[in-house]
């Protein structure tokens, strides 16, 4: 299977399952927990890596992220669509890059159980990156650097388990899909996971 068949099989999993979150609202009831809505505001770590998959440039990266938003508009028991602003560090030896995006999702609950919910988050970011790298010839001493700014999107597919009556969303990221792109677009594969905390 191509990479390219793998990202929609991967990105069709995600929408069918909040497709039958929404279906089953009606069955599902408001849980425990009150209103999906509570607690609406959102900030936010997380950790993980960089995987090249076509033309990316960003492979074999440690990256590091921060996440904050806010939950504008519930539907039934699922606390819905949410807005924010979502930053990525990565790095390696000789590279390192920065984006800053405009994030856009919607939270499906797709399980309730008492005091927490699970659910499945799409998203879709997008922004400005910049890439630095930097390299010193071992033989002669010379230092070649390069500094560029691009365009950054983000198609991402999430599992989030909500904890301690909403406080605290531990969540991972199997579908992270990174276009950048300038004169050419290259695509890496973002694998991440960490928490919000929840206000």
């Amino acid at each position: 299977m191509q990479s390219g068949q793998r990202i929609g099989l991967a990105l069709a999993t995600v929408l069918a399952m909040a497709s039958a979150a929404v279906a089953q609202e009606g069955a599902t009831g408001m849980g425990e927990m009150g209103s999906p809505t509570a607690r609406p505001f959102y900030v936010g770590l997380g950790i993980g890596g960089v995987f090249g998959v076509s033309g990316g440039s960003g492979s074999g990266m440690f990256r590091i992220e921060e996440d904050i938003g806010y939950h504008v508009w519930a539907t039934g028991n699922h606390p819905g669509l949410f807005v924010g602003l979502l930053a990525n560090q990565a790095f390696r030896s000789d590279y390192v890059w920065a984006d800053i995006d405009a994030r856009v999702g919607f939270d499906f609950n797709v399980y309730d159980w008492g005091s927490g919910r699970l659910l499945v988050t799409p998203s879709v970011a997008l922004g400005v990156a910049l890439s630095h790298f930097s390299f010193t010839d071992p033989w002669t001493g010379t230092e070649t650097s390069d500094t560029t700014a691009l365009f950054d999107m983000i198609l991402a597919g999430e599992l989030r388990a909500v904890l301690v009556d909403g406080l605290l969303t531990v969540w991972f990221r199997p579908i992270g899909i990174e276009i950048a792109a300038r004169d050419g677009a290259g695509v890496n594969w973002d694998l991440n996971g960490g928490v919000l905390f929840n206000f």
